[in-house]
């Protein structure tokens, strides 16, 4: 299969086991965001190149709301408050656990 005036940029990995230990969270979290936001705009334009089945799949797992919930990680890294009540933290959990892949 060929697709026609198809371009791939090769970049360098965005966020690597070796690197992620000596970033600050708040730059883990950006990455995190800026990866999350990249895939939906890249896989939300899929429909006429890849398989049908695929391109109903992706609409379906709904990368707008990961990318969404990628931003609410802020709200867990600016807490200031060191004793938060275990809702919170109940919640700070939920919303890795639906990023998690």
């Amino acid at each position: 299969m060929r697709i026609a005036n198809t371009k791939i940029k090769v970049v360098e990995p965005f966020l690597t086991e070796k690197n992620v230990d000596d970033l600050p969270i708040e730059d883990v979290v950006e990455k995190i965001c800026k990866v999350n936001k990249d895939i939906r705009k890249f896989w939300s334009n899929s429909k006429g190149w890849a398989p049908v089945e695929a391109a109903e799949l992706l609409c379906e797992v709904r990368l707008d709301w990961h990318a969404e919930l990628s931003t609410c990680l802020h709200k867990w890294v600016h807490n200031e408050n060191s004793e938060a009540p275990k809702g919170s933290l109940i919640l700070a959990w939920v919303n890795l656990g639906a990023l998690e892949v």
